[in-house]
């Protein structure tokens, strides 16, 4: 039998084989590397993530002649088995370095839509605060030109005044006075009223001009991050199916190599890659202890803001849109009963607030200008600094203490939060959407959320504000079912999943792999070293 027959019969022999699926082919054997930057804040450009390293790899160089030389000599054939196991690790780390870049730039693209859409309910608000001030500006201006008609029909000079004048009666002198002074004031606060009431009116109008701008730079930013969301996702999937072609044919040369079917190979380069995934993921977890014994005080148990309050007190990456506008009462003015209170003036932190005292919009672009005072006295210049107190004797310093332990979540929270995630992707409806919040199309934060959420817990909406204020960290050795395990760096965080227990997480990956249940360490290389308590 000739060789070639040979290969022929091996192949009618050989155990059918399946399509490689990714999760085999995106084991990664490479050392951890450091991250570009990712997402950290709902302001400023969003970091490019360049597709030029996604390339496909040139096809195994490795052919007929080499494998016929080989299988005569043991050690020859020892040096190329080891060779092709080489160059399948290489290509397995490539799939994996193509998958972080990948989910990057989708994290990217997810925040930048995340920024749209707060932008764009800002300039709602805004629009619909300029249509109040017009509208009290409107009435205001009717008061003006009632008393414009009062004084043109007087000759500029008030009834009362001439009344006054012919009284000899002291009582009714000092009567009509007291009431003419109360008709000259209430005219001053009437022209005050109206110049306050068209300095806001103005001031609104800025603001909306500022914040259509924002929502369009806001819009551009996200048709950006989409089109490098694409590229990147296409070429990931070109690398996928190069990849997978490849390793068959790498496969086939070691079946042949060593006497075995290519499904026999198959398996075993499967579990030497899942050995050397859980080594590397044991070794993760080992550093991570490590940390936590060696710096305490910065690790575990430590709220990275010293905030961890509900939604209206820590800041959130999405600031929902204003509710309503809360009118200031009118400058004191004869109004009539119909006239419409005028809104805050529009004020972006942390410049002082306008002459009205309602709570202006939540994140204006850019500081408006303020209406002039109003008659009332002007709010008071801040305080100047007090002289420095002369420092206390020093106490004796307290003995120190480690930090408490996390403290064990709450079982049900986290077991409420674990069913609905499970659920979602487990159910063939549910799929990856960027930026998605369900209630089948999510993100990965969007994912985690939506699942506390459900449990009765707030938690902020990107992956490094689900890190940052979190109340508890935990090292990866002590994780519990409910616990939230992230990818990247601190402050750049680009994925987060939850832990379900038993070494597995469950996450929304990428728009090819959707929603799944994997082992925590299918993508170690970038597994973060300590995880979030939520519950």
């Amino acid at each position: 039998m000739g060789m070639s027959e040979g290969r022929s019969a091996r192949s009618k022999r050989t155990t059918p084989v399946h399509t490689i699926s990714l999760a085999a082919a995106t084991v990664a054997l490479l050392a951890t590397a450091g991250l570009p930057p990712a997402v950290a804040a709902p302001t400023g450009e969003l970091p490019q993530v360049s597709v030029s390293a996604l390339q496909v790899p040139a096809k195994p160089v490795l052919t007929d002649k080499d494998i016929d030389a080989a299988k005569g000599d043991a050690e020859a054939t020892k040096a190329l088995v080891e060779r092709i196991e080489e160059q399948l690790r290489t290509a397995s780390g490539e799939l994996e370095s193509a998958r972080y870049e990948t989910m990057q730039s989708q994290n990217n693209y997810s925040t930048a839509l995340l920024i749209q859409q707060d932008r764009t309910s800002e300039l709602e608000d805004a629009r619909g605060k300029a249509k109040q001030a017009g509208e009290y500006f409107e009435a205001v201006q009717d008061q003006v030109g009632q008393l414009a008609g009062e004084l043109y029909r007087n000759g500029g000079v008030n009834p009362g005044l001439s009344s006054l004048l012919a009284s000899a009666d002291a009582d009714e002198v000092l009567y009509k006075a007291s009431t003419l002074d109360a008709l000259s004031d209430n005219r001053f606060q009437t022209l005050t009223a109206a110049q306050q009431a068209a300095q806001l009116w103005t001031a609104w109008e800025l603001h909306v001009s500022e914040a259509e701008e924002a929502a369009q730079d806001a819009a551009a930013a996200a048709k950006a991050a989409e089109s490098n969301a694409k590229a990147a996702s296409a070429a990931h999937e070109q690398l996928v199916s190069k990849q997978e072609e490849q390793r068959q044919i790498l496969l086939d040369h070691l079946a042949e190599l060593r006497d075995t079917s290519v499904a026999e190979e198959n398996q075993r380069i499967a579990a030497l890659e899942e050995t050397e995934q859980q080594r590397q993921f044991e070794a993760l977890v080992a550093e991570s202890e490590r940390q936590a014994a060696a710096q305490p005080a910065a690790a575990a148990n430590q709220p990275a803001s010293g905030n961890t309050g509900s939604p209206a007190q820590i800041p959130v990456t999405v600031v929902p849109a204003a509710d309503g506008i809360t009118p200031a009462p009118a400058p004191p003015a004869p109004a009539a009963p119909s006239t419409p209170s005028a809104p805050s003036a529009p004020v972006a932190p942390p410049a002082p607030p306008a002459a009205a005292p309602a709570p202006a919009p939540d994140r204006a672009p850019q500081p408006a200008p303020e209406p002039e005072p109003a008659p009332a006295p002007a709010p008071a210049p801040p305080p100047p600094a007090p002289a420095p107190a002369p420092k206390p004797s020093p106490k004796p310093a307290p003995p120190k203490q480690e930090p408490a332990p996390a403290p064990a979540p709450n079982y049900s929270m986290a077991q409420t939060a674990i069913n609905y995630a499970t659920a979602k992707a487990s159910n063939k409806k549910s799929f990856y959407e960027w930026a998605g919040n369900g209630p089948w199309g999510f993100d990965c934060s969007g994912l985690t959320q939506q699942a506390f959420g459900t449990a009765g817990k707030w938690i902020p909406r990107t992956a490094t504000a689900q890190y940052d204020l979190a109340p508890h960290k935990v090292s990866l050795g002590n994780l519990q079912p409910g616990d939230l395990v992230f990818w990247g760096t601190e402050g750049n965080f680009w994925h987060v999943a939850l832990y379900i227990g038993g070494g597995q997480v469950v996450h929304a990956m990428n728009p090819n792999d959707g929603l799944r249940v994997t082992p925590i360490g299918y993508m170690y290389g970038k597994l973060h070293g300590y995880g979030a308590r939520w519950t």
